[in-house]
């Protein structure tokens, strides 16, 4: 190569640079618009309300509510309800300026968080309303929480705020699929790539919650080996290692009990499976199910489940009893009703009557202690 050739390649070295960064923000405009324009029709599609709850994790995955979030939420075939969170993502009545810190704290999952409802119709608002003057707030973890992974929250929260004591704590335990999760999820929590943007986005777009949605119905089930509903712990055990789980159960009441705040009363609600309270409730499951042939193998183990629940119910209970906790069994008066009353027929968590009957069963329990 002689001298003139390579100084007339480092002359055009300066424009073909030009070029690439013209080219790259060209680019970076062109993906900006197109993601701005999936956001604006996510967002004129669903008229300004979002179509799931968003949710953030932990360091090692356990999820919790994004704090200070503020939405209108409205799942498919449900009535739109509010969500408000506080600086420690809390859900709260209050949507308006900051709330003061509970008195009475619920900590659970979904059923605790009173999915797809308004706040006042949650069995924490109605405890509340019950003791005048007293605000509460309730806890949820989203996609599938038992007491184990809410441990690391409560104990942030009780860092967060030394000293407090509150009047009421309610630690939930739901034997829909808390035993399934304790057993089986731990080793499969994976934390997402670009962990800190996807939270973001899920928090913040639209269109990011319309992307998940369909990616889980393209996946379907991601967890395939855990059949909706069917409790598949307490087959995969024999009886000694069911018991053990009891007993697993119970020390994870105990650690998040002694993770979180104080108070001057601690109850254990122990919400039952569904098909505990009406048999007929398995049917529902039967979309979830691949093939008639799994469905009805696990149709038919439903009586055997019951008797397995309910053995481990009246073991954790005596157990927690003993231990000094007020534990609050709903199931027998929630069984009193005709399922369709009480359960919402979509998302198969317990509506606005069935949270008033867990309230009602909860004062219940504080009652008879109190004797």
């Amino acid at each position: 190569m002689t001298a003139s050739m390579a100084q007339s390649r480092l002359n055009g070295l300066p424009r073909r640079m030009k070029d690439y960064g013209v080219n790259l923000i060209a680019m970076v405009l062109i993906l900006s618009a197109m993601a701005l324009a999936l956001e604006g029709l996510s967002r004129l599609f669903h008229l300004g309300k979002r179509p799931m709850v968003p949710f953030i994790t932990d360091q090692v995955g356990n999820p919790r509510m994004p704090p200070r979030f503020q939405a209108t939420v409205v799942f498919a075939n449900g009535a739109p309800f509010r969500i408000c969170t506080d600086g420690d993502g809390l859900r709260i009545a209050q949507c308006d300026g900051d709330a003061g810190p509970p008195q009475i704290l619920t900590i659970g999952d979904s059923q605790a968080f009173g999915w797809g409802m308004p706040f006042s119709a949650t069995f924490t608002s109605r405890l509340a309303s019950r003791l005048p003057g007293t605000p509460a707030a309730g806890l949820m973890a989203v996609a599938g929480t038992e007491p184990e992974s809410l441990n690391s929250w409560a104990a942030d929260y009780r860092a967060k705020h030394p000293g407090m004591r509150l009047k009421l704590k309610i630690i939930c335990l739901n034997l829909g699929n808390d035993l399934d999760e304790m057993f089986f999820t731990p080793a499969n929590i994976t934390l997402p790539r670009f962990k800190a943007i996807r939270e973001w986005l899920s928090v913040h777009s639209v269109f990011m919650l319309d992307f998940t949605i369909l990616k889980s119905i393209v996946a379907g089930n991601e967890m395939g080996y855990l059949p909706p509903g069917a409790n598949p712990v307490l087959f995969t055990l024999d009886q000694d290692e069911r018991r053990v789980l009891a007993e697993a159960s119970v020390a994870a009441i105990k650690r998040l009990n002694a993770s979180a705040p104080a108070a001057e009363k601690t109850v254990v609600l122990i919400l039952p499976n569904d098909y505990q309270v009406a048999p007929s409730e398995f049917l529902k499951y039967r979309r979830f199910y691949p093939s008639a042939e799994q469905f009805d193998s696990w149709e038919k183990r439903i009586p055997e489940s019951r008797r397995r629940l309910d053995r481990m119910q009246q073991s954790i209970a005596a157990a927690l009893t003993k231990s000094g906790f007020i534990v609050a069994m709903p199931e027998s008066d929630l069984a009193r009703f005709d399922p369709k009353t009480i359960l919402d027929r979509a998302s198969h968590h317990y509506n606005a009557l069935g949270n008033q009957v867990i309230a009602d069963s909860i004062l219940k329990a504080i009652s008879h202690a109190q004797q």
